[in-house]
């Protein structure tokens, strides 16, 4: 096993010195019958226990409550970490040899050489891997494989007691990051009870690993006879025995003869600030010692879709989220303006165009953009002239004129130069042989003002001899 990189200490700036913050964390094992809780705080280097606790089994429905109160109750405030198990039966793995030794490479190939052995889809689950050991380029791989359906009830139950866990592993296989194995022999850690597994190690790395979903005795033996039936060696195997419902104090040696094992004392295999726990709590302690420790490389499924992020870090996230979304929308929409005014522009040319087209062989003069202007002019000076001809209501113009030529005389004769007709009124300019048939014009004129006099006025003679005139002829309402 690979050894732990050493911890850093985390300072925070004070008035005249740097003081030691110090991180709490817990770790939760959610099995049966009982789940564990253990609480460790990080001083710099120093690692301290708080405490631990016991409560209701991964199945009941108080279990939310519960963890919420304990976290609170061990940590004295919220913990600024959380690591919680996944069940073995949850979880798939294998120990892979690979022959190089890059991360990415490694990270891209594993859920590739996992594949064959999965219940589903890769797509369908998380794959986490952690490196064992690297050795003259080959690279021995511990590679699991966590239903996506497994971890979102994990994180929701967790979510009902406000924790979010940065860790999610199996209880037993977080082990492999806590316990401190010899350089050389063969050692078989059982952990026993439900949800139990076996870690086999040769010369200190993790060579073989079987989960146990059930407390199945005869399933852990035959599980145990084949592991060490696959390697040849000298050595008497050692047995650490990790029983984590503590039932039957004579079961370890029973098992330890039924393999022809010795016994190993597990405290021997733990660190000095665990070597005090409880077997019970081991687990619980190796992951909230990893949820302390995010450097160190074990299993984790907190990764792709189910990503863990710190609450200051997701609130910067969403901030830089929201800010991309922001920035994206306003260039979008900048886009989408300039497109749309070009697109608008292009289109107005293209109208002004067709009408200058229209209307050159009508207004060939006509300066560009007044083309429209000019020509409704021209349309309302021709439909007055059109109404001023036709009339309109009773009213039309040659009947107007028909009328003057009815009423005058014919011994009066009557030249009408110019005429002007509207609603109320005629006026025209008019010549006649002399003034007596000037005044014949105007009485043949108030014929047709009914009661209104006709005006006449600037009666003169003309170059040729003739007499000429004005006349205003008001006409009566409604026509003739």
């Amino acid at each position: 096993m690979l050894p732990s990189p050493p911890q850093e200490a985390d300072f925070r700036s004070a008035p005249g010195a740097a003081t030691l913050k110090a991180v709490r964390a817990i770790g939760v094992d959610l099995r049966e019958p009982a789940v564990r809780v253990v609480a460790l705080e990080r001083t710099g280097r120093e690692l301290r226990l708080l405490g631990s606790e016991g409560g209701p089994a991964a199945s009941d429905p108080g279990l939310a409550t519960w963890l919420d109160a304990a976290a609170r109750r061990l940590c004295g405030a919220e913990p600024d970490a959380v690591a919680c198990s996944l069940p073995a039966s949850a979880i798939t793995h294998r120990i892979l040899e690979l022959p190089f030794l890059d991360p990415a490479r490694l990270a891209a190939v594993v859920p590739y050489e996992l594949e064959d052995a999965l219940p589903s889809a890769p797509d369908e689950g998380v794959v986490a891997s952690a490196v064992l050991s690297q050795n003259a380029g080959q690279s021995r791989v511990l590679a699991a494989f966590a239903q996506h359906e497994a971890l979102r009830e994990q994180i929701g139950q967790l979510a009902g007691a406000r924790l979010d866990p940065a860790i999610i592993n199996s209880g037993t296989l977080a082990l492999v990051d806590l316990l401190k194995v010899p350089a050389s022999g063969t050692i078989l850690v059982v952990t026993a009870g439900a949800d139990g597994g076996l870690l086999l190690y040769r010369n200190g790395t993790l060579s073989a690993a079987h989960l146990l979903p059930d407390d199945d005795a005869d399933g852990r033996r035959w599980a145990a006879l084949a592991l060490l039936g696959s390697f040849v060696g000298t050595e008497r195997t050692q047995l650490a025995w990790l029983d984590v419902d503590a039932t039957d104090p004579g079961v370890a040696g029973r098992f330890a003869a039924e393999i022809d094992a010795s016994l190993l004392p597990i405290a021997t295999l733990l660190p000095g600030w665990a070597a005090g726990l409880a077997p019970v709590d081991l687990r619980a302690a190796a992951l909230a010692w990893r949820a302390l420790a995010p450097s160190v490389s074990g299993l984790n499924f907190r990764s792709g879709a189910f990503a863990y992020h710190a609450p200051h870090e997701e609130a910067r996230r969403q901030l830089r989220n929201t800010a991309g979304f922001a920035a994206a929308a306003a260039l979008a929409g900048l886009i989408a303006l300039i497109a749309g005014e070009t697109t608008r522009g292009t289109e107005l040319e293209r109208l002004r165009t067709e009408i200058a087209s229209a209307t050159s062989k009508i207004l060939p003069n006509a300066a560009p953009g007044s083309e429209v202007r000019r020509l409704r002019a021209a349309v309302e000076s021709l439909a007055g002239r059109r109404d001023r001809l036709a009339g309109s209501g009773e009213r039309a113009m040659i009947d107007v004129i028909a009328s003057l030529g009815s009423a005058v005389p014919k011994g009066a004769p009557l030249q009408i130069d110019e005429i002007t007709i509207d609603e109320e009124s005629v006026r025209l300019h008019g010549r006649t042989d002399t003034y007596e048939a000037v005044d014949v014009a105007k009485r043949a004129f108030g014929a047709l003002s009914g009661n209104r006099e006709p005006e006449v006025r600037d009666v003169k003679a003309s170059v040729d001899g003739r007499v000429e005139f004005r006349a205003d002829i008001p006409l009566p309402a409604g026509g003739r």
